[in-house]
């Protein structure tokens, strides 16, 4: 990913990359849990 921030000059992290994915697919992401980096998801596993 470096590569890329140094020939495009862009700022690329991943708080910025998620905030970007999550509005690009928002429609497909509708009722969807998020969970993140240090929770467990829940539920039985199954």
């Amino acid at each position: 990913m470096r590569f890329v921030q140094d020939r495009i000059q862009a700022n690329v992290d991943k708080e910025s990359s998620l905030k970007y994915l999550k509005k690009a697919y928002e429609k497909y992401l509708v009722g969807v849990a998020e969970i993140s980096d240090g929770e467990a998801p829940s539920g039985d596993g199954t």
